[in-house]
């Protein structure tokens, strides 16, 4: 009952007597509390810091676990600890506490609290299995060594007792998600099919990236760079592609490509200085050997130094007149040399537009 309850009942003198109304003053001042928590010692007793003056007190108090009501109680003379049986690590427990004394109702007062995880030797989710025992997920207690939820023969974890050959599921809710997934699925974007830990590395194909730079013969060693842009409009993973040529092999790191963004791929960040490149570990350079390509699951892009024009400290590049995508891309005539100085003496635009060529 609200705070005019009794002005309500003052004026029926006949059927309560005035004492039996409580000064809505009296009911103000309520300042509860509730300690940090752990799944393994629940504190959801609230701690009263400061008590209303009125006489007759009660409490009536209300659960709420992450947003939704657990357990609505009193009004009891005292507060009494929640009783809660199943409880994960990141919970929020909230609880709202209202003074009352005989039909009237004071301001409530609030709390909360957020179960943290008790450490590596807690069975947090209580599924048998602790962190130090093996538990890769210790707040689902779906997820733990040997099970297989999705029933694709991949186990939620890594065996606990030692590397059997058995790699684990990296969602074992999805029986199409697994370690034994060749390739990405084209169909399933931003979802890692094969469990590599790369996004789509491979549901993309010919056309989706152009290589439009290369300074293939750098004037100091491994100071080369390849420059590739993005005609997809989607984000492109590029973590564990490769660059392979008669010169050498080299294995991209892990980035993400933006719609239609550039990336510049070099062997030594420290040795292509005045710019910003992805190491491609292994790859050396000069790549002049023959032609070389950058694979996923197949070939995306493909450059040939032996049918454009080269020179020692002068990067190759793509007209900026040249639409992107179209078959003019491959057309001799539509690449030529640098002419804009960069960095060591060395020509072309890593990393910005590329010139116009005559």
């Amino acid at each position: 009952m609200s705070r005019t309850a009794c002005a309500g009942l003052l004026a029926v003198l006949f059927l309560l007597p005035a004492a039996g109304c409580t000064d809505p003053q009296g009911l103000d001042g309520l300042v509860i509390m509730l300690p940090p928590t752990t799944p393994d010692n629940l504190n959801v007793t609230p701690i009263i810091l400061q008590r209303p003056t009125a006489g007759r007190l009660r409490f009536r108090w209300v659960w709420e676990r992450d947003g939704a009501v657990y357990a609505e109680l009193g009004p009891e003379k005292e507060m009494w600890a929640l009783s809660a049986f199943e409880t994960f690590p990141g919970e929020e427990w909230t609880v709202t506490v209202t003074p009352v004394s005989g039909l009237v109702e004071g301001p409530p007062s609030v709390a909360t609290t957020v179960v943290s995880d008790a450490g590596r030797d807690t069975d947090n989710d209580r599924d048998g299995w602790t962190e130090n025992g093996g538990d890769c997920d210790d707040t689902d207690s779906r997820i733990f060594p040997f099970a297989d939820n999705d029933n694709d023969s991949f186990p939620a974890c890594a065996n606990p007792f030692g590397f059997d050959g058995t790699i684990p599921d990296c969602d074992d809710f999805d029986r199409f998600t697994n370690p034994g997934v060749f390739t990405d699925d084209t169909a399933r974007q931003d979802v890692d099919n094969d469990c590599d830990g790369m996004i789509d590395e491979d549901a993309h194909g010919p056309g989706d990236i152009a290589i439009v730079e290369v300074l293939s013969r750098p004037t100091e060693p491994n100071a080369g760079w390849i420059e590739i842009v993005s005609l997809t409009d989607l984000p492109i993973e590029l973590g564990g592609w490769t660059i392979l040529g008669a010169g050498g092999t080299g294995v991209v790191p892990v980035a993400r490509l933006a719609p239609g963004a550039r990336a510049v791929l070099c062997a030594d960040p420290a040795s292509a200085t005045d710019v910003t490149c992805l190491n491609v570990n292994e790859l050396d350079f000069p790549l002049d050997a023959g032609p070389f390509a950058l694979v996923a699951s197949e070939t995306i892009g493909a450059f040939d130094p032996f049918e454009l024009p080269a020179e020692d400290g002068r990067s190759t590049q793509l007209s900026a007149g040249v639409i992107m995508g179209s078959d003019a891309m491959f057309e001799p005539e539509s690449w030529c040399l640098a002419t804009s100085a960069w960095s060591d003496g060395d020509l072309g635009t890593p990393g910005q537009p590329n010139e116009v060529c005559p």
